[in-house]
């Protein structure tokens, strides 16, 4: 379980975080100022996995001409 502080206007909430592994589930909650959970929802590995896919800082595309390089083992 992890708690991930908000940002800007968000500063007082938090998103709490819980994976049970037994049971292949992550739990995301939203938490208010007073430490009172306002909303959850269960994701199934699928939807987690595709979640941190969405999450994870963008990849740098490689140009045609780097393709090319790499081919040729320049």
């Amino acid at each position: 379980m992890e708690f991930f502080r908000g940002a800007d206007g968000d500063s007082g909430r938090a998103l709490r975080v819980s994976r049970y592994v037994p049971e292949q589930r992550v739990r995301v909650s939203v938490w208010d100022e007073t430490g009172t959970a306002r909303a959850a929802v269960t994701l199934d590995e699928d939807e987690a996995t595709r979640l941190s896919v969405f999450l994870a800082p963008p990849r740098r595309r490689s140009s045609l001409l780097d393709d090319l390089r790499m081919l040729v083992g320049r």
